[in-house]
């Protein structure tokens, strides 16, 4: 098959997904992390494209993919032709790897209708766990977006260490992500975002300081196992502009006890 070619946004796959045409019975969707190329692996790709994500992404899953197909006497996997069908970025964009028509090379005697994805990273604690929000949010779209295609319940999802003795995905827990592609699939696609609703109040002093007064700011307290996914999900804003105003360096890495400005 050939080298990988094309790199995704969790929009764009969804459009994808629901258009496409499948010639195969689908069942379930697998998640794997890569243990290898690291989260760091990923972020020296991205430095070397000068920030290209699109670039970096595309190498990325290029590099699995040579690996996959490279024969075992060199190393690899000897396969014909990637493992997955898509690779998970940190930043959550999507490399296309393997066709969503083949059945994956992931859990031995769990593959037949299978969709499968590998998220770049070692979630085992200790390592690169938790998940970044972006990256759990786009592994959350896509698997919302294939069951919904296929028909699927929410839990229609199968980590690796559930077919076979392995690690893998690490500590990612399965209830959490269950109900996080429950509540995304439940959303109300006809609500408005509240960053295009918003109002331009005239500055004119006395007419509308009665109504409206001053707003205390709303905040949240990071605790153990919070994420900025869940945290922009509870109070109903987009997680892009919980980051943005809290100017949050590395989404996957706040600390306990860091009180956080919620967006109104």
């Amino acid at each position: 098959m050939p080298k990988p070619t094309r790199v995704l946004t969790p929009d764009q796959f969804e459009k994808e997904m629901n258009s496409f045409k499948f010639t195969r019975q689908l069942k379930r969707f697998q998640v794997h992390h890569t243990a290898s190329p690291t989260r760091a692996d990923w972020k020296r790709v991205v430095k070397r494209h000068s920030g290209d994500a699109k670039k970096a992404a595309l190498e990325v899953t290029t590099g699995i993919w040579i690996f996959h197909t490279r024969p075992k006497s060199q190393g690899g996997r000897g396969w014909s032709d990637g493992g997955m069908q898509t690779v998970t970025m940190p930043d959550g964009l999507i490399g296309l790897c393997r066709s969503w028509n083949r059945i994956p090379a992931g859990i031995t005697g769990w593959n037949t209708g299978s969709f499968m994805t590998e998220c770049v990273g070692d979630f085992r604690r200790g390592k690169e766990y938790p998940m970044p929000d972006a990256q759990y949010q786009s592994l959350v779209r896509q698997i919302a977006a294939f069951q919904e295609r296929a028909k699927l319940d929410h839990d229609a999802i199968m980590f690796h260490k559930e077919g076979q003795a392995t690690a893998c995905p690490g500590d990612l827990e399965k209830g959490p992500l269950i109900q996080a592609v429950a509540e995304w699939k439940e959303r109300d696609l006809e609500s408005i975002d509240a960053s295009d609703a918003e109002i331009d109040v005239p500055s004119i002093p006395g007419i509308f300081s009665d109504i409206l007064g001053d707003k205390p700011q709303k905040t949240h307290t990071i605790k153990r196992g919070d994420t900025l996914w869940a945290i922009a999900r509870k109070h109903d804003v987009s997680l892009d502009r919980l980051i943005a105003l809290n100017s949050v360096a590395d989404p996957g890495n706040v600390a306990i006890g860091t009180v956080l400005k919620i967006p109104t």
